[in-house]
């Protein structure tokens, strides 16, 4: 029968031993039998076999589903690999997985459909979880990203729990970084593109550049006039408010406002020289 004391640190028995020195305790080395005797965790296996499928595939030619089949096959293939090399039986033979755990979930999402994912919020505690938009009408925009991941995760697992979907979110969370918005004053957030004040050129849009709006209108590079729109004048709407700024908002204004007003734009079928009309309850703001 073992001794009470035994794997008890510091004790005559324990697998452990106390450095005076440093009061520390410290363990024994192995062997070089017992070091080759170790197997591997479960999950240093499952990210090993994660990590060469999305170094080795074109996952561009991957559905979900298809990952979910390949990679899983590929994971399951290597547990029973271990088990045949190390001639591994019952309680010590590693198990196959049925379906994708929480962490391989999030780990695809991030790699395949949302790389571009972040936090967006003066702390990471109370950040929202938002992502790149690469296609239509918020293209360029950084999006509300958990409703997203959650339709994502279901795809790479059908019968995903509810527990398991708020895994996949909070796994997300954990990953991402906490994004700065941009402040980059030279750029004009269009409809299709970033209009670069200095250059007078529309620019793509850029998963670097961390916009949360955008106006709706569309630059145009064939305007060349700046028509009343709705029987709203750029002009007159200048003058309103230098008529009743104080000089120093005044400046600001026109400083802005003249740069503004040669971008030209065409919102709907209309050509102008002008952004679109400001809204003063609008909080969407180009950053």
């Amino acid at each position: 029968m073992s001794s009470p004391q035994r794997n008890r640190p510091g004790t005559a028995e324990g697998t452990e031993a106390y450095d005076l020195l440093t009061h520390q305790f410290t363990t024994p080395s192995l062997t070089k039998d017992e070091e080759d005797n170790l197997l591997p965790p479960v999950n240093q296996i499952i990210a090993d076999e994660v990590e060469l499928f999305f170094n080795t595939w074109d996952q561009s030619k991957l559905t979900a589903a298809e990952v979910e089949l390949y990679l899983l096959n590929r994971i399951n293939n290597r547990l029973l690999s271990e088990n045949a090399v190390n001639k591994l039986k019952g309680a010590r033979a590693y198990r196959t997985i049925q379906t994708f755990t929480p962490a391989v979930i999030a780990t695809c999402i991030l790699k395949r459909e949302m790389p571009y994912t972040g936090l967006l919020g003066e702390s990471e505690a109370t950040a929202a979880l938002v992502t790149y938009c690469n296609n239509g009408p918020d293209e360029g925009l950084y999006v509300p990203a958990e409703h997203q991941i959650r339709l994502l995760a279901r795809e790479y697992n059908y019968s995903i729990s509810p527990r398991e979907l708020n895994a996949v979110v909070e796994l997300v969370k954990d990953s991402v970084p906490l994004l700065t918005p941009s402040e980059d004053g030279d750029f004009v957030a269009l409809a299709n593109g970033l209009f670069d004040l200095n250059t007078k050129e529309l620019r793509p849009f850029s998963p670097g550049i961390m916009l949360t709006s955008k106006a709706s209108v569309a630059f145009n590079e064939e305007a060349t006039t700046c028509p009343i729109i709705d029987g709203w004048s750029v002009d007159e709407w200048i003058r309103e408010l230098a008529n009743d700024a104080p000089p120093p908002e005044v400046e600001q204004l026109f400083g802005k406002s003249s740069r503004l007003s040669s971008v030209p734009v065409m919102p709907s079928t209309r050509q102008c020289c002008c952004t679109h009309r400001p809204d003063p309850t609008e909080r969407g703001h180009v950053r």
